[in-house]
């Protein structure tokens, strides 16, 4: 429990407060390049995370203006994505008020790797017998009845831009902690030849 005059407990990002040689282990720095500013395309480094039956965590904004986020199955075709939800749940009224969109895809292997699609509903259509929605069970390999087929619709999303992050940081970020390991690496070398060949100072 955080006490009074305690700092506030920090995130452990796998680069916070430790040294660069540190850094350089980290399983989740890889050193490619992060693609964060936002692409007309899904890049094809994070392509596969819609290919995938991942959770989409699908954000929308509310009549009054105040957001709401859930987990959503979802399905890709290549060029748009797919829900299914019901007429009667509050996130259909969300999308009708408001048609744009933004859902987050996450690597479960890494969780410092993932993908925003921003978009907007392209059309929300009837699922007649729930045909979609069983889709989506064999997708992610959850069947079971349907007991609100008659309220079940297809909520299709074009996306308008995407963004892909690896490693947990920007586009920026990855930029500076570069540049911070490469001056170690210098100052590291430096000092292994001030210091010769037996590890100490050579004497002037």
């Amino acid at each position: 429990m955080q006490t009074m005059g305690s700092k506030p407990a920090r995130f452990n990002h796998p680069t916070n407060g430790v040294q660069a040689p540190l850094i350089r282990r980290s399983p989740f720095c890889t050193g490619r390049r992060i693609d964060t500013m936002p692409q007309a395309t899904p890049p094809t480094s994070h392509r596969d995370l819609l290919d995938r039956p991942l959770f989409a965590h699908l954000a929308t904004v509310r009549p009054d203006g105040a957001p709401q986020s859930g987990l959503m199955w979802f399905a890709w075709d290549g060029e748009r994505a797919r829900f299914s939800h019901t007429r009667t749940r509050q996130k259909v009224r969300n999308l009708a008020h408001e048609p744009r969109v933004s859902f987050h895809l996450v690597d479960p292997d890494n969780p410092y790797r993932t993908l925003e699609v921003r978009g907007r509903v392209e059309s929300i259509d009837d699922d007649p017998d729930a045909s979609f929605y069983r889709s989506l069970q064999q997708r992610y390999d959850v069947v079971v009845p349907v007991f609100d087929a008659d309220v079940r619709v297809v909520i299709i999303i074009v996306p308008t831009s995407f963004v892909a992050v690896d490693a947990g940081l920007t586009d920026k970020e990855m930029t500076a902690l570069t540049e911070r390991v490469a001056a170690s690496d210098r100052s590291d070398e430096k000092l292994r030849h001030s210091c010769g060949p037996a590890g100490k100072r050579d004497e002037q």
